[in-house]
Parts: structure tokens; sequence; C-alpha cells
């Protein structure tokens, strides 16, 4: 109560109420309902962006160069502890032919309520209508074992076709994520408004996401674009 006190008195004295999305919009005012109106008046609600430099489209036919590229980086990168790229990854990225396949990309921590088993449990389907599809993994997390030994358990074929990368600091993710087809982000979780939404559409890839709290404000912006 001393935390919604303060809060309700910073809110009160402030000139404007500025909110990333819809969704926590509404938990606002579900926790102050008596505040609705006055506060309504001088709320606003101002998306996440991406800087397009950054994140910027690769053509279909450029992807093997820029695979290439992130290679050669990936020989002089060196990062910290759980916070850098399988040491393998180059070798993961050769196993792919960029010019031909449909990538799947999840980029995330790799927590339970991420639905990154969901991903992969659905990527058999994916893979028996679309041979050239292959699924892609970015990020650290506890329950990276599990998942593997998920991806493992639909045996060596399955397993071959989804590829874990480990860490990726942005001046990498940023050559990797434009060479995929479609970005998935299956959180079980609600999330306020996550910014791979923006940094996939960015750089060119559809993503496809859980359809509630933030990132269904996220979806209805992006679609009401298309």
């Amino acid at each position: 109560e001393p935390l919604r006190l303060a809060a309700r008195n910073a809110v009160d004295a402030a000139a404007a109420l500025i909110v990333g999305n819809q969704s926590v919009t509404d938990r606002i005012w579900r926790l102050f309902p008596e505040r609705e109106v006055d506060w309504g008046i001088k709320q606003s609600i101002v998306s996440v962006g991406v800087d397009p430099a950054l994140f910027s489209p690769v053509e279909p036919e450029d992807r093997a160069a820029a695979i290439t590229r992130l290679k050669v980086e990936l020989l002089s990168y060196s990062g910290t502890g759980a916070r850098k790229p399988d040491s393998d990854l180059g070798d993961k990225l050769a196993s792919t032919d960029w010019e031909k396949a449909r990538v799947v990309l999840y980029a995330g921590k790799l927590l339970s309520g991420k639905g990154v088993a969901d991903l992969i449990r659905a990527m058999p389907a994916v893979f028996s209508r679309i041979p050239e599809a292959e699924l892609y993994i970015v990020g650290e997390g506890p329950d990276r074992p599990n998942l593997e030994e998920l991806a493992v358990s639909f045996g060596s074929k399955i397993k071959s076709r989804i590829k874990f990368t480990g860490y990726l600091p942005h001046s990498l993710y940023k050559q990797l994520l434009p060479c995929a087809h479609a970005a998935a982000f299956p959180s079980l979780v609600a999330e306020a408004y996550p910014l791979v939404l923006m940094e996939a559409m960015s750089a060119g890839v559809i993503p496809a996401a859980s359809y509630f709290e933030g990132l269904a404000d996220g979806l209805d912006e992006i679609a009401a674009k298309l």
C-alpha cells in the first residue's frame, strides 16, 4: 500500500502520463480505478521504436553474403561467461543453405514462460510441410538444457534443423535477424511491448506472436499497416 500511494502521488503531480501501449494502460486503470478520469486527460500512448539504421532488410539473394560477413565477425568476437555465441555457431550457420532455407527465428531469454518449448514441438509439423524450413533459437537462459533435450527427442533429422546460437549482442544479432523469413515470439506470459516485434519489422521479417497483452497490441499495430 505505501508503494501504491507513492505511485498515485507521483502521477497526480506529473504533467503527463505516457504509457507504452493499451495493455499497460488497462493495468494502470485496474490499479487506480478512481484516477481513470483525471489521469485519462493527461495520458498518452507512445509506442516503442527502433533505429532503422540498426535493423534493415537484406534481400534474399544477399543473405548468403550477409551470413559470410557474420561468420567473419564471429571469429574476432569475444564475450564473457554465458553472454557469448556458441563456439560452433559458425559451423551451424554454414550448415544452412541461406539461398534456399526458410528460417524461423526466435530471439529472447530461454525461460519456460517464453513458450520456446511449444515452438520446438510445433516444428516437426512445419518441417513436414516446408522441407526448407529451419529454426534458429537466439539467446541463453536456464531452460536451454531442457529445450535442447526436447529437440533431440524428435530424432537427429529434426534436431539438425533446430539450431541454438547462444547469446548474440546487437552487433551480431542485427546481421542474422534480416536473413530470417519469420520471427516467432510464442510467449506464455504477459509482455508489456516486446521490442523484438519492432526489430523484426525493421529488418523486413514478419513477426508471429502470441495474441495477448502487449504482444496483441503490437500485432494489431503492425496488422493495421500491412
